[in-house]
């Protein structure tokens, strides 16, 4: 129709009703972008807010993993210190026995830092990480996750450490049983005596001490950008509302 009527006008020389004519179709081809643009936007924004809420998710479901993690790492630590104490006073406590043969059997098994990381993994794999506007949000994400790297990196340096060094206990004692919990069970026969009688068994418990406890400083900082980026995707959701 609109064809017909331009083509006429130019036809007759009516250049009052070509420009009338192409005003109307430039003007409904602006309409038509501007309608594709807003839906394209509401279908991003609606996008943007599954992802952060799958976000939101996936900090809050590491940091809940990371409970029991953490309360085993504070176990293991404790339980060398018993072993430390015990060796350096030359003396074992029978209060002390259960958590010295459960020192011995768990000797520097510290849980690095684990994560729930299927969204960002999604975003990064299908190239859609843009669809989260805020760019400090994008900036923290990418920083937690190179941090992340590093910090498994540091762990499994030390664990290598703690590899070489458990060789060096392990020949004064012997596990009897064990039932792996949160708090395990274990029965264990070691000689007391002829690892007090080693400086080399004081001198590599205290190494794996500082190992681990290196180790868990490493992890629970990470932990602590987890909750940093929890809490900034919490924030941004509220303030969606």
């Amino acid at each position: 129709m609109i064809v017909r009527r331009m083509t006429d006008a130019i036809r007759t020389q009516d250049w009052v009703t070509v420009g009338v004519e192409l005003l109307i179709v430039v003007f409904g081809i602006l309409i038509a972008v501007e309608i594709d643009d807003w839906n394209e936007d509401r279908k991003n924004r609606s996008l943007e807010q599954r992802y952060l809420q799958r976000l939101q998710a996936d900090m809050q479901g590491t940091l809940d993993d990371s409970v029991a993690f953490t309360t085993w790492n504070e176990r293991v630590i404790s339980d060398q210190e018993v072993i430390l104490s015990a060796l350096k006073s030359g003396s074992l406590a029978e209060s002390n026995a259960t958590a010295f043969d459960r020192g011995l059997v768990f000797l520097g098994e510290i849980n690095p830092p684990k994560r729930r990381w299927g969204t960002i993994e999604e975003l990064k794999s299908s190239g859609t990480l843009g669809i989260i506007r805020n760019v400090e949000l994008r900036s923290q994400i990418a920083a937690v996750e190179s941090e992340y790297e590093r910090t498994s990196q540091i762990i499994e340096d030390l664990n290598q450490q703690l590899i070489l060094l458990r060789p060096i206990v392990q020949p004064y004692f012997e596990t009897v049983d064990f039932e792996l919990a949160l708090v395990p069970d274990v029965r264990v026969n070691h000689d007391f005596e002829a690892m007090t009688a080693d400086p080399a068994v004081y001198t590599a418990i205290s190494h794996i001490q500082r190992f681990s406890r290196t180790a868990v400083i490493f992890r629970e900082g990470h932990l602590e950008r987890i909750q940093g980026l929890r809490d900034s995707v919490d924030l941004l959701l509220e303030n969606k509302k």
